[in-house]
């Protein structure tokens, strides 16, 4: 956050702040940029006008804003200093964020590519999960509600109509006389309703921004409130395919879920979305300083590989003998990468083929660790080969690739693995040393979970 300079020493005050100037003023409340000279620091002060109609309902709002806020601390959640009383006025202090709103973003520049959406996406949905596991709901998520930093970070903000999970949903502290609490086009269907609401709603509003930042549109935007709540309600998005070719299948099997009717049919919590986020990340945006031969192996390899001949895929070859292995290269970082190939080649075709033949629903498939022993060489090599199929196997539509560290205890056999991740294949990764130093050995097999 840069520094301001001191502002006149004759300008307004808010309590022991100094007002800088004016960020934002509606009808009801106003937002200043003001001057903490106690900690030398910017603050952001959200006041609501004492004349306004609407002034016991609001200074709530503000008070719930100050409470479910005040004892968050996370990276993608603006901080609350202080609440206060100007004058009759009700005030919010809280952390100044530079830059502008995601929507603002969106307006100027249009849809952003998939791997930023990827990254500021598991920001929020990281925020999110920190307000979650408080018991706190958002309830007005939106892309006017995302500040963007100059530095491209995240931060939520407006936490007014939150309220703790759990509570009735016809809070008369909170809802106006027949008024809908939210925003129209990014509430959930249950919200749109006046239903009880719970974490899911705050992922289907999640959704509604992924959806935004991917497309520059809102999904469900109709020509007045009433009819863009019927659209929340009952009606399905445009096809993202459509509007937007080429999209990665794993983001957009994410969003789809998310944007999933039934609650009963979303992501289970943000921190699953979170999750898959940054894997869905790390696909898109590898890191700039990767090294094949030091993320994989010092040692050249030249690979043999087979489906194990238990597997019952269809896209699967027969299991014959192994073919003989590749001659070594001149350099050993072509070796490795004819390796990654051969066995992103065979995943890839093998599951696409098989999820779409024999699945009606998206294929779950768990990865453990591969299979290596003690050679702390083969350890890097098995490093190296989960990442790429993890991230080749997400990449592939109607696949749900289980994150091994939802398993739960410590199965040891296949069999157990699939259970405890309630997958519908184990995928299981050996490497082992072939028969001279230039050589090495991966096996594939894939174990129904059934």
């Amino acid at each position: 956050m840069a520094v301001l300079e001191l502002p006149p020493e004759d300008g307004e005050h808010i309590g022991p702040y100094r007002i800088v100037r004016i960020l934002g003023r509606g009808g009801m409340g106003e937002v200043f940029l003001a001057w903490d000279p106690r900690l030398n620091r910017s603050v952001a002060i959200k006041r609501i006008r004492h004349d306004s109609v609407t002034t016991p309902i609001l200074r709530q709002r503000l008070l719930n804003e100050a409470q479910a806020v005040g004892g968050l601390h996370h990276p993608a959640i603006v901080l609350i200093y202080d609440l206060l009383e100007d004058g009759g006025d009700d005030c919010i202090v809280m952390e100044y964020v530079e830059g502008g709103s995601l929507a603002e973003r969106l307006n100027d520049s249009g849809p952003l590519e998939p791997a930023l959406a990827a990254r500021l996406a598991e920001e929020i949905a990281s925020g999110l999960a920190a307000a979650h596991g408080a018991r706190i709901i958002h309830r007005d998520l939106k892309s006017e509600n995302v500040m963007i930093t100059p530095s491209g970070s995240a931060k939520i903000l407006d936490f007014g109509l939150a309220k703790p999970i759990g509570t009735a949903a016809g809070d008369s502290t909170l809802t106006a006389v027949g008024c809908v609490v939210g925003t129209c086009r990014s509430m959930s269907p249950e919200q749109a309703r006046g239903a009880e609401v719970d974490e899911r709603s705050d992922l289907f509003s999640f959704g509604v921004v992924l959806y935004e930042m991917l497309t520059g549109i809102s999904p469900f935007q109709g020509a007045n409130a009433l009819e863009t709540l019927s659209k929340v309600i009952s009606e399905r998005p445009p096809c993202l395919d459509t509007l937007r070719p080429g999209l990665p299948p794993r983001l957009v099997a994410l969003l789809v879920r998310l944007l999933a009717k039934d609650p009963g049919e979303r992501p289970v919590s943000a921190t699953e979305v979170a999750r898959e986020l940054h894997a869905i990340a790390a696909v898109l945006s590898p890191p700039g300083n990767f090294d094949p031969e030091e993320t994989v192996s010092a040692m050249p390899t030249g690979v043999i590989e087979r489906w194990d001949s238990g597997s019952r895929h269809p896209a699967a070859p027969p299991p014959t003998a192994p073919a003989a292995p590749l001659q070594r290269r001149g350099r050993r970082s072509l070796n490795i990468a004819i390796t990654l190939a051969l066995l992103v080649v065979a995943t890839a075709i093998s599951y696409r083929l098989y999820s779409s033949r024999a699945h009606e629903r998206p294929l779950r498939i768990v990865v453990p660790q591969p299979e290596v022993g003690d050679n702390p060489q083969l350890q890097l090599a098995a490093s190296g080969l989960l990442n790429t199929s993890l991230g080749i196997l997400g990449s592939l539509r109607d696949i749900v690739v289980v994150d091994p560290q939802e398993i739960k205890g410590l199965p040891r056999t296949s069999k157990e693995i699939a259970r405890a991740a309630a997958a519908d294949e184990v995928l299981i990764i050996g490497l082992a040393k072939g028969s001279s130093r230039d050589l090495g050995l991966i096996t594939l097999r894939c174990i129904r979970g059934s």
